[in-house]
């Protein structure tokens, strides 16, 4: 998830508390606990679709870089590296390190992971993060063998790497979850067993009762061990309104944002009592339509849906905690210019879309649903999408909430027709977010949708001659994006939490990855 010198450097926010409460009642004074609002679902990295999985999984594995509390990179795993001048081959030597069970971390190892990670049967849902890497894509697509991936050891310790273009966030990739080295007897694993896995970052997974709690341990065989002051962090599946509670009486260290939601009906009283935290975070709500799915393959049926969204009445009165209303995928903060202001009158579009598909606005109607993951924010939010499109168009939109899991699996496989989506950026630059729209068969594109001038625009801007003109293509990609419409943006995320005092030294990014490597605990007050 994370910065190059190149592009903006956006700060963690060192997190000291401000919410005194008392603990007494957590397991140790050197015990954090986090409310989640979902179970991990994996221990695999490469499989991580959330942030709860991805904070998870950056704590029991150890990238070749981790995010500084500056919000640039550093080396991890990485001791030493070299680029050469045309920016194309990099090489890294890895620092002395082991697994959890005592064996040495390899370049071995690294190369086998990312060849895994591109191949049957795990082929990662991130997998075109790997792309940049020559032959990428071509393993891939299954059209050559895993050897001819431009990822090479060179020996144990040293790692060379040969991109297909120079590509200026090379380094932050690198510290992004599919990148993350596994060991030799799990890489081609379809799941990993938490019980007999071997880890590399500070923590082991001690249990795991799905959908119930994940602890995690030290793990004493960390290059690092000394720096890590925590011995247990837990991961508790909580609902939003047991997790304030839990919060109130001492039993959570923290509940909300990035791995969960605060009751949106507290947000105003916790505001009011300054307990609320507010940090700006580097991700989008938006709605993907299925552009595979009947009807929604007209963009002008697209463009009416995505013109009639009353985006600050969801921010003021539903999320109530900062998010900012827009119909744009990239947060302004990263610096693309806006395209021009959308003039779509959405009941024309609706006509026009009627006319162009032959069908009545009712048996329309009956062909349009929503999906969305079954929690109280996105109930809510989806009420008031089902009103606007009423109240707007004259369309009853069916509402279908999905567990989790189920919701998931529906974006996968396209079976759906239009369905409540975010995007969390993996690393604060516009591409991450307009990279998972590039290609249709991206495992996180879930739309249907591709575009033969989008892909040129972001081909090109890896040969931007510096960051003005880069950020001029990007602009104008999204804007064809956001003209396309296979995805309608509602709002960009605030991050809203609650935290006690006790913990020191936490960190949140932009990007949602909570940094524990320099936490400490307080003794709590008496």
């Amino acid at each position: 998830m994370k910065m190059s010198s190149l592009l903006y450097a956006i700060p963690l926010i060192a997190l000291f508390g401000a919410c005194r409460t008392d603990h007494s009642k957590t397991s140790s004074n050197k015990t954090v606990s986090f409310a989640c609002d979902e179970d991990i679902g994996t221990i695999d990295p490469r499989k991580a679709r959330n942030l709860i999985t991805i904070n998870a999984c950056s704590l029991f594995f150890e990238g070749l870089f981790e995010t500084a509390s500056d919000g640039t990179i550093k080396p991890a795993l990485v001791g030493e590296y070299s680029i050469s001048p045309d920016q194309k081959i990099y090489t890294f030597t890895l620092r002395k390190a082991e697994w959890s069970d005592g064996l040495p971390i390899t370049a071995h190892d690294v190369v086998a992971s990312w060849q895994a990670a591109l191949s049957s049967p795990v082929r990662s849902p991130n997998a075109s993060m790997l792309f940049v890497i020559k032959n990428g894509r071509a393993l891939f697509d299954g059209s050559v063998a895993k050897e001819a991936l431009g990822a090479s050891a060179l020996n144990d310790h040293t790692l060379q790497v040969e991109l297909e273009q120079p590509v200026p966030y090379f380094l932050k990739l690198l510290a992004c979850h599919p990148f993350l080295p596994l060991p030799h007897v799990t890489q081609d694993s379809r799941e990993l067993e938490w019980r007999s896995c071997a880890y590399s970052g500070p923590f082991v997974v001690a249990s795991w009762k799905p959908s119930s709690e994940l602890i995690l341990r030290k793990n004493e065989h960390y290059w690092n061990r000394d720096r890590i002051q925590i011995d247990e962090v837990r991961f508790l599946v909580l609902d939003a309104g047991t997790a304030l509670t839990m919060f109130e009486t001492g039993e959570l260290d923290w509940a909300g944002s990035p791995m969960a939601t605060v009751p949106p009906d507290a947000i105003r009283a916790l505001k009011a009592s300054k307990k609320l935290h507010i940090l700006n975070a580097c991700g989008t709500q938006f709605i993907r339509a299925n552009c595979t799915h009947g009807p929604l393959a007209s963009k002008k049926l697209r463009q009416a849906l995505a013109a009639s969204i009353d985006r600050s009445n969801i921010c003021e009165h539903i999320m109530q905690g900062g998010h900012e209303p827009s119909a744009l995928l990239v947060p302004p903060h990263l610096g693309l210019c806006p395209g021009p202001e959308c003039t779509q009158e959405p009941k024309q579009a609706l006509e026009d879309a009627i006319k162009e598909l032959s069908i009545t606005k009712e048996e329309l109607a009956k062909t349009l649903s929503l999906s969305f993951p079954a929690k109280e924010r996105t109930q809510k939010i989806a009420l008031v999408l089902q009103q606007n499109w009423k109240e707007k168009l004259g369309l009853e939109i069916r509402l279908e909430p999905c567990e989790g899991k189920i919701f998931f699996e529906k974006l996968s496989k396209n079976d759906y027709c239009m369905a409540l989506g975010s995007w969390i950026a993996d690393f604060a630059d516009p591409i991450n977010f307009l990279e998972v729209f590039r290609r249709k068969d991206n495992g996180t594109n879930n739309t249907g949708w591709e575009n033969a001038r989008y892909q040129e625009l972001l081909l090109a801007s890896d040969n931007a001659p510096n960051q003005a003109a880069r950020a001029i293509l990007l602009g104008e990609a999204q804007n064809i994006l956001i003209d396309e419409a296979p995805i309608f943006p509602i709002f960009h995320f605030t991050y809203n939490f609650v935290c006690s005092d006790r913990v020191r030294g936490c960190s949140i990014s932009p990007t949602g990855l909570i940094t524990i490597k320099d936490a400490t605990i307080e003794d709590p007050m008496p």
